[in-house]
């Protein structure tokens, strides 16, 4: 006679658990007394099956990409019939399954605010008064500071290919080219050579390419996100706020800015 087994539902959340079973005898599976309590998971068969292949795959090349990772395995086994897993969980499933095999990685990431975070159309006004605090005595060192002070006003300030409108972070969430230099950086990590020639870079750019659906998929099933540590939301809760405060004319600019100025010396971006 074989031995009988209990299979019980897995959903066992807060909020929800579920008493759902099968018996099963040798081949034989028998329905409980107990109904399902919620609606079925098609993606759940991708989620697992993706789960597996990014762990082998992760400590099979302990030094890639867990983005890299990840993407392999959805191009490859990712249908139009299921919901797509979350990027985020899966490239944390690789890189805890290769955590001990690596070096460890850096625990925060500085960045540097600039004084751009005033708009557009108070630049201009914001450095004709900067440019009347210089000193007007012909020293050496005033005439270096009216030096500088006339090269960025040709490059960033009058300047046609450069004005403020292209380079004011005031109010703008993303303040850094920090993922587009991401992007460069997983180019060259993923490129066959370090050197490569027009063709090479052709077909490593037509191999992007393939990328723009599946991406297009996550972002619309809020898969993917910019993911911020607490530290880095708290500052950009204080940052709106300065936002708030300067459009209510709670304070003036110098403050404004002495306080943005502030932040970064936190490690705000």
């Amino acid at each position: 006679m074989s031995v009988s087994t209990s299979w019980i539902c897995s959903v066992r959340t807060k909020k929800n658990r579920c008493f759902a079973s099968v018996s099963q005898q040798g081949n034989t599976f028998t329905r409980g007394p107990k109904e399902h309590n919620h609606g079925g998971n098609p993606g759940a068969q991708l989620r697992a099956q993706a789960i597996s292949l990014d762990k082998a795959a992760a400590r099979e090349d302990i030094y890639k990409s867990s983005g890299k990772i990840v993407t392999d395995t959805l191009l490859t086994h990712a249908t139009d019939e299921v919901q797509l897993p979350k990027v985020s969980n899966l490239q944390r499933t690789a890189n805890r399954t290769r955590q001990q095999l690596r070096p460890k990685h850096p625990t925060d990431l500085e960045f540097e605010i600039a004084t751009a975070h005033i708009p557009t159309s108070h630049i201009n006004n914001a450095f004709n008064q900067l440019k009347d605090r210089c000193p007007q005595v012909q020293t050496a060192q005033a005439q270096k500071l009216h030096k500088l002070l006339n090269y960025l006003e040709k490059t960033w300030i009058t300047s046609a290919s450069c004005p403020p409108s292209t380079w004011s972070t005031y109010k703008r969430v993303v303040r850094t080219n920090n993922e587009v230099e991401g992007w460069h950086h997983r180019l060259n990590h993923n490129s066959p050579t370090k050197r490569m020639n027009l063709y090479l870079l052709i077909n490593t750019l037509y191999d992007e390419t393939k990328l723009l659906p599946l991406q297009v998929r996550l972002i619309t099933q809020n898969k993917i996100c910019r993911i911020q540590s607490k530290k880095t939301q708290s500052k950009q809760q204080k940052l709106k706020q300065l936002w708030t405060d300067y459009e209510n004319h709670d304070m003036i600019t110098s403050e404004y800015l002495r306080k943005c100025s502030e932040l970064a010396d936190h490690g705000e971006d």
